[in-house]
Parts: C-alpha cells; structure tokens; sequence
C-alpha cells in the first residue's frame, strides 16, 4: 500500500527504487552504532562476559557494572593511576570510587578488549543448611 501511494509521485519506477536504495542506505549509515551496541548487549548476556556487581575494565574505565541494557553498561569508576605512575599522588591504592558514573557504550565490547577482574561477591547472611555442626 505504501508503495502504491509513492508512487503516485513517481512516474518511473527505477527512480522510486533509486530513492528507496538511498533512504535505505541512508538508515544503515545512521543506525549503525546502533545496531552494534545492541549486538553488544546480546553478546554480553548471551556469552555471560559480565553481569551486574562484577568488576571489569572496558573502554579504559576500571569499575563495578551497576547497569547493563539494551545500548549502554553503567560501571562505577573507581580510576586507576596513569602508564608508568605509582598513583601516590593522585589515586588512593584502596581503589575506592571516584563517585563517577560511567555510561559506556556496549559496541565497546567489539572495538576493545573487556577484562573481568573480579566477579560479584554475592553475601550470603545466616547459616549454610548443607554444613554439619560440629
């Protein structure tokens, strides 16, 4: 239908195929970060690269995930000393946050390397019902 009112505006088809290849291709170019950052996120489920709690370095950003959705990972910066510098000076060695909240695109997994330092520390209150008494 939509194709029968277009067209009424154009008297010859290969000129409205012309025009609906150059939207298309126009799309394509604008979308694709977009469609690369939901890729990101399917392959971060998918392939349990990460969860929610655990602590990983992408895109130069050292932190704890706090939120991961469909384009972007939230991670809870807590720095890390410049190439070739002790960090005395201007980090603190607990590598405590630096209350930044780093919004990171998910396509990132693609363009550079994610490290997981450390998975989620999960607590768990009370006694384990498996473990005997001695």
């Amino acid at each position: 239908m939509l194709v029968g009112l277009v067209s009424i505006w154009f008297d010859n088809p290969g000129t409205l195929t012309t025009a609906a290849g150059l939207v298309t291709a126009g799309l394509a170019f604008a979308l694709q970060r977009v469609v690369t950052a939901f890729a990101g996120y399917l392959v971060i489920l998918r392939g349990n690269t990460f969860s929610v709690g655990d602590r990983i370095t992408m895109g130069g950003i050292r932190g704890d995930v706090i939120e991961v959705n469909f384009l972007q990972t939230v991670i809870m910066d807590i720095g890390q000393p410049a190439q070739g510098d002790s960090g005395d000076s201007m980090w603190v060695q607990a590598r405590q946050y630096t209350g930044r909240m780093v919004r990171l695109s998910n396509a990132n997994i693609f363009d550079s390397a994610c490290l997981q330092l450390q998975q989620g520390i999960s607590i768990h209150l009370g006694r384990d019902p498996s473990a005997r008494s001695p």
